[in-house]
């Protein structure tokens, strides 16, 4: 009953996270249970104790995720999955009374085993909101660490990021989180807005060509490239379409001087070569090299140990991203 609530679109957010975290402590004790009876001859265990236990150090991750923040910025469980790791996904701020919501979507190789670090990566960002945002202007804000999706390992484990199975299977799941906000806050609809990175840009470019779905403002960051079937921004349902990009470079050889994996995955894709920066797609771009006060991007991630990342702070690129997620595109750097 409890992981029925948890995921149930529709519900109050407060609500789904008390029966998901509920439902994780368990997990956890349940894993842990079972590593410590693995010596004993009359151990009596089931399938469900040996999955949590593959998972622990999953589970312990996004249990992790949950500790930081405040009074201000309250952690929300709102999405706990039963797949194997476990899918999630972690609000920073109220989304049960926020003003303007925007999902975190993360690309390749993403997982709740390092849910941590895209939660850190999306706490940046609100951060970045809170500081975009006009004094006195009021306005409160949730940003969703959203790991709802399978995402392709990387390569050469697997060569799935360049083809679009786990996006558009992903882009189902982040279309019906969008429509359960706009059943959870019927009364009070926010601002909601879409942010991709990476192979995040094409799954969430599936979710946002889904009839019935639509939203504020969609921002993709190193995109591993938007669908060939979408033709152009004014074909994705968002009011306004952003993209941001650093300097492309050689993979490996230029390796910490730019992004250079993002150029990759659009050339070698099967089906999704579009570059959302490039003027014929239609986007507004914004930079990302570095602008007087702010760093560079030099990564194709977006938290990095050296602060070099598309969503670490103090970068041009995570200063565009908040004044992109609070509808002011005037304030956008080239």
């Amino acid at each position: 009953m409890l992981t029925v609530l948890g995921n149930l679109e529709g519900a109050p957010y407060w609500a789904r996270s008390a029966a998901n975290v509920a439902v994780l402590d368990r997990r956890i004790a349940s894993a842990k249970q079972f590593l410590d009876d693995l010596d004993r001859p009359d151990r009596v265990y089931s399938a469900e104790a040996r999955k949590n236990a593959e998972d622990l150090s999953a589970l312990e991750s996004i249990k992790s995720s949950l500790s930081s923040g405040g009074p201000s910025a309250p952690r929300t469980l709102t999405v706990l999955s039963a797949d194997h790791p476990p899918l999630a996904a972690v609000s920073i701020g109220d989304l049960d009374e926020a003003a303007n919501v925007t999902w975190a979507v993360p690309g390749m190789g993403s997982s709740t085993g390092s849910m941590t670090d895209w939660t850190d990566a999306a706490q940046n960002v609100y951060s970045e909101q809170a500081k975009a945002v006009p004094a006195g202007r009021g306005t409160t804000n949730a940003v969703v660490a959203w790991m709802g999706y399978e995402a392709p390992p990387v390569p050469p484990a697997s060569a799935a990021v360049f083809g679009s199975d786990f996006a558009k299977a992903g882009g189902e799941k982040l279309a019906a989180s969008i429509t359960g906000l706009d059943a959870t806050r019927a009364g009070t609809i926010p601002t909601v807005n879409v942010l991709g990175h990476s192979y995040g840009t094409t799954t969430a470019s599936y979710a946002l060509t889904t009839e019935g779905v639509h939203v504020d403002s969609f921002t993709a960051i190193a995109s591993a490239g938007i669908p060939d079937s979408i033709h152009g921004a004014d074909e994705i349902h968002a009011d306004a379409v952003y993209a941001g990009q650093a300097e492309v470079v050689k993979p490996i050889i230029e390796h910490w001087s730019g992004d250079e994996w993002a150029a990759v995955g659009r050339d070698f894709s099967s089906d999704h070569h579009q570059d959302p920066t490039a003027p014929e797609f239609g986007a507004t771009s914004f930079g990302a090299d570095g602008a007087p006060g702010l760093k560079p991007v030099r990564d194709h991630g977006v938290h990095t140990w050296y602060g070099g990342g598309y969503l670490d702070e103090n970068t041009q690129s995570l200063q565009n991203v908040g004044y992109a997620t609070t509808g002011q595109p005037e304030l956008l750097t080239k």
